[in-house]
Order: structure tokens, then sequence, then C-alpha cells
């Protein structure tokens, strides 16, 4: 059941002005785009209380299915994208450059790879800043390609473009910079009003988060965990004593994350959740995100859901993207009439093994998916099978679709999460 997590109106407001000191919010043009449920503490902060701060304007999202449409109609200059997000604008754009003529592919593919070799660069984390010789290439990249690519994204005029809620795939943050778009990784939770670490201008990571804000304490526990005490953690949870005396042992908030450190930079990175980390029989400890964000490097894959904990082998629960997927079918004559549908096709089974050994090749061999099922309904938070933020519910999924994890493991499975 969800908690109640007590944050005072101090602490919040905190939380924005230190967003705000960081990126230089003030006496800018802001305008967001708010799309999350209002009581999700990643929206109100992003969204609504920086805008009363800050003096912006708030534009709302007709759903969640429709934000893409919506940033093209609002083009904000303020913007938090859940991975998800990113993710799916990402795909759309690579689903349009396949469907363009063939000369302006070959063009897009040009520019990417010239893109993607200078954000390479750019994302290492060295403060020295590119040459004058890798600013005009971005210059002439954006004037002849990506300027109307952003511009029909709804991005161009974005001065600040955050993902938090998840990790963002690697491969995500590398495209935007790419195009020209920085996307900084913001890390938070609810007991801390959404913010604790930010990446700072000039001295971006992949996949780390920054260091602290000013007025948060860090430092990690023995199993590596996250520990953090500061004026934007919360006085507890409401009417629940017990998990507060747990959250806030020894007077720091146990934040869940397994972590590591920068000790020179104080950049955090998070490697994944201290209740997700998996232990096969063998003893092996595998992050389940890893491999779960290189199988969403395919724009075949919507969702993955790696499994293991406890089993001899690693397998994994995959949902499709309905529209890659469905296109690929279509250019290849297979009928189909919903995702369920689609999902069963043994063509489609097949494409998403190709999908899975190409991941097994990165990894160890203790490290494969051995087996794979292809869910036949979408992950649906109205289900309960993903947050708000998109994130997935592990052991809700692992009930829910415990029938396709029997037929991998066999029956009994799912003794350990019953």
């Amino acid at each position: 059941m969800p908690k109640g997590a007590r944050i005072s109106h101090r602490s919040i407001l905190t939380a924005s002005l230190r967003l705000g000191e960081v990126y230089g919010f003030e006496g800018c043009a802001l305008s967001a785009l708010s799309y999350l449920p209002l009581c999700h503490v990643a929206e109100r902060l992003f969204s609504t209380v920086t805008q009363l701060v800050w003096n912006g304007v708030v534009n709302f999202a007709e759903s969640i299915e429709t934000v893409a449409t919506d940033l093209r109609e609002t083009a904000p200059t303020y913007f938090l994208g859940v991975p998800r997000i990113w993710e799916k604008i990402q795909r759309d754009t690579q689903i349009a450059a396949r469907e363009a003529h063939p000369l302006a592919r070959a063009a897009f593919r040009f520019a990417l790879r010239q893109g993607e070799r200078l954000a390479t660069s750019a994302l290492g984390g060295d403060p020295v800043p590119l040459s004058v010789w890798h600013r005009l290439q971005e210059r002439l990249l954006h004037v002849a390609f990506f300027g109307n690519l952003l511009a029909g994204l709804g991005l161009d005029r974005m001065f600040f473009a955050a993902a938090g809620g998840a990790p963002v795939p690697e491969h995500t943050t590398r495209f935007f910079r790419a195009i020209g778009l920085q996307v900084h990784e913001v890390y938070g939770m609810t007991e801390t009003c959404g913010l604790i670490n930010v990446q700072r201008p000039g001295t971006l990571r992949v996949g780390w988060a920054g260091p602290p804000v000013q007025g948060i304490e860090e430092r990690l526990g023995a199993d590596g965990e996250l520990l953090v005490r500061g004026a934007m953690v919360f006085s507890g949870y409401l009417h629940d004593e017990p998990a507060t005396r747990a959250a806030m042992e020894g007077g720091w908030l146990h934040t869940g994350d397994i972590a590591e450190r920068d000790d020179v930079t104080g950049d955090i990175r998070i490697v994944d959740r201290k209740k997700s980390i998996l232990i096969t029989s063998a003893g092996k400890n595998i992050t389940p995100s890893l491999i779960e964000n290189a199988l969403k490097e395919s724009i075949y894959v919507e969702e993955a859901i790696l499994l293991g904990d406890g089993r001899h082998f690693l397998a994994a629960l995959i949902q499709i993207d309905l529209v890659t997927v469905g296109q690929w079918a279509q250019e290849r004559g297979l009928a189909y009439t919903n995702y369920a549908h689609l999902a069963g096709l043994q063509e489609v089974y097949d494409l998403v093994d190709r999908q899975v050994q190409a991941v097994n090749a990165r990894f160890a061999r203790v490290e494969n998916v051995r087996k794979f099922v292809v869910l036949r309904k979408q992950l649906d938070h109205d289900d309960g099978e993903v947050t708000a933020t998109m994130k997935v519910r592990r052991s809700a999924v692992e009930r829910k679709f415990r029938n396709e994890i029997e037929s991998i493991y066999g029956p009994g499975a799912l003794k350990e999460v019953a």
C-alpha cells in the first residue's frame, strides 16, 4: 500500500529554489508541460511549485499518451521527462526517419553519426569545453539538419530538459545530445521533495546524476545503499512510525538505492534499487537495469523485466513496441488485429529472439537471458503493473504473469513472491 510522506511547505520551496539556482531560472521565461498526476512529487516540484517560485507558465497535457503531440503544440522552455517519454520521442523520430525519402534518410543517418561522435566527446564528464572546431561542427549540423527536427518535436525553445524517475539509457542520452538537446539527469525521491542530485551544465557524464544540491549530505552504507540528510528530507510517513524509524535509521534517510559515488566530484550513479538486485542460485549478483536497458535499446522492445532471483538462469518478460513491431509486420505482409494477436505471432517471437541474442553477446555468459516470454498484454498503470512515472512494479508483474513465469521455470516458480 502507498505511504503518505509528510513534506513541509518550506522543504519543497527550498527544493525549487535550489533547482533554479543550479540552472539559472531567474529572469528566464519559464514554460512547462505538466503530464504526470499532480499528486506525484516530481510533477508537484517541477511543474507547479517551480513555476510559482520562478514566475513560470504551466501547460497541461491532455494525457500521458499525448505528451509528444502536446510538446509540439506548446514548445515549452522547461521539461521533466521520465525515461519512457524520452525513449518514446527517440523511437518516434527514428521511425519517421526510416519512412522518409531515401535521400533524406541517408542524410539523417550521416548527420546522426556525426552528432553522436561529437556527443561522445561532450558527455565524458570532462570540464574542458569542446574545441572551436567541434563547436563549429555542432553549429553546422544544427543549421543543416537538427534545427528543423527539434522545432518539429517542440524542443527547439527548451533551455532546460531533465530526466528523472529512473536512470536514462545511455543510448537515449547520447541521441538527444547528438541532435542538439542536452538532457540533464536529476535524482530525487518523494521523501526528499523530488530532488537530491542534479547534473551541472558543462560537466556532464552519461549515467551519472551529478553532485547533491546545496544543503544535502550524502554517504554510502556498507552495502552500497545511498544515505542522505538535509533540509529537504521529509518529516516521516503519515500514521506509520515503524516505517519512519526504518527509513530514518541513524538520522539518515535510507533511499533504498544502490549507488556509486565519485569522492572527488560528489557525482553519484544509481546502480539499481536495493530490493531489485537479483542473486542467482549460484550466488551471482545481477543488476537487472543494465541488461533491461540493453534490451530496450532495440526499437522493437518497449519493456523488459529480468527474472532470475534464486534461480539457476536468467529469463525475461518482454513487451514489444506496438508501433514499430506493427510496422515491421506490415512490411512483411503479416496480418494481425490487436496487440495480443501481434505478440503471439511466431515471426514476432523470432524477431525478439534476435534482439535478445544480440544483447547476450555483450554480456558474460552468467548474465545471458536464456529464455524469455513475449507478453500478450501491455503493462498498464491502471492495472497496477507500472507506477505513474512508468516504472515497473516487479512484484505485481511477477504475480500477474505467474503462468508465463512458470512456463519458463516450471510449477512453483513464484513461491518467493506469492
